[in-house]
């Protein structure tokens, strides 16, 4: 299917943010709210286009149908809506100043530029081109949970994840996506609204509520819910040069390594190094590479930083 760059002038997108409470160890988080990112045709013809959902990771706490597809003409044109509400380099300082507790205007833009746990600098570039389209009927619901660490390459991973909602959800039925603290207590609820869309860091408790049918509801009238979501992609500021690693020359992959941390300051930090080394690692076994040399990066980052080998990594969704 395809969408036009732009809605039509009776549309038009409002972003809007809710602040959630700080936790240990982590910066500012908010929700950010898009009204109209998309319009009611668009919604229904991307419903429309996809009828190959099936029950994907069904448990318990998680029951839903689902389709994945890619689509690199929608990757493009959502976020060609949605990129200038993002921060540029430089404007952090100004933008976000100031943001009390709860709904914030001040909260003017999203964050285009994050910090990792390795205090390493990110700059968004974009959407990930592969979708999750999921559909809930009555009783569907997904279990709380953190979206985790989705990395496409050593130098690109997402960080935000973006909630579309393809329908609304009738008051009284449920299916609201909820966000909770650390403590696994709610902290606020977003209602689905057809054409509107939640765009989060990918570290915030979240779960979608039950979707539930009350008793005056006519079969021919049973809540549904569509929910498509894919990933909000950021590249590396300082990439790690993972080609001069798989081919070093006259110089081995872990000397080379060597060199290059030398070269940024690092020479003398072992957990900088080691984390480094575990990004290489990574990388190594994303693109395919025999598991030796994988294994090999490994050992080298838990050699040179013990306790990364006992670091947990995310999940997907």
């Amino acid at each position: 299917m395809s969408l036009p760059n732009e809605l039509s002038s009776s549309s038009s997108i409002s972003l809007s943010h809710i602040l959630l409470p700080a936790e240990p160890g982590r910066g500012p988080r908010a929700v950010h709210i898009f009204q109209n990112l998309l319009s009611a045709q668009e919604c229904q013809e991307i419903i429309n286009s996809h009828t190959n959902l099936i029950p994907a990771n069904v448990t318990p706490e998680t029951i839903r149908d689902r389709q994945v597809f890619e689509d690199e003409k929608l990757a493009e044109v959502v976020w060609g809506r949605i990129q200038p509400f993002f921060l540029s380099s430089g404007e952090e300082e100004t933008k976000t100043s100031g943001v009390g507790e709860g709904q914030d205007d001040r909260f003017e833009v999203i964050e285009g530029i994050v910090k990792d746990k390795d205090s390493d600098s990110w700059k968004v570039s974009g959407l990930n081109e592969r979708w999750r389209l999921a559909r809930y009927g009555p009783g569907g619901k997904f279990s709380p949970h953190t979206d985790g660490r989705r990395l496409a390459s050593i130098n690109s991973q997402a960080f935000y994840t973006i909630n579309i909602y393809l329908n609304t959800v009738a008051d009284g039925c449920g299916g609201a996506t909820r966000f909770f603290s650390g403590d696994k207590e709610l902290v606020t609820k977003v209602k689905p609204v057809l054409g509107s869309a939640i765009i989060f860091r990918d570290d915030i408790w979240h779960d979608g509520e039950v979707l539930t049918c009350p008793s005056d509801h006519q079969p021919s009238s049973q809540p549904v819910k569509y929910l498509l979501r894919t990933d909000i992609m950021f590249d590396r500021a300082d990439p790690i040069p993972l080609s001069s690693f798989l081919s070093p020359g006259e110089v081995s992959g872990i000397e080379s390594f060597e060199g290059w941390c030398a070269s940024k300051g690092w020479g003398d930090d072992k957990e900088k190094m080691g984390r480094k080394a575990l990004a290489v690692a990574e990388g190594l076994e994303d693109a395919g590479v025999d598991g030796m040399e994988v294994v090999r990066w490994y050992k080298k980052a838990w050699r040179l930083w013990p306790g990364l080998e006992f670091e947990g990594g995310g999940g997907e969704l």
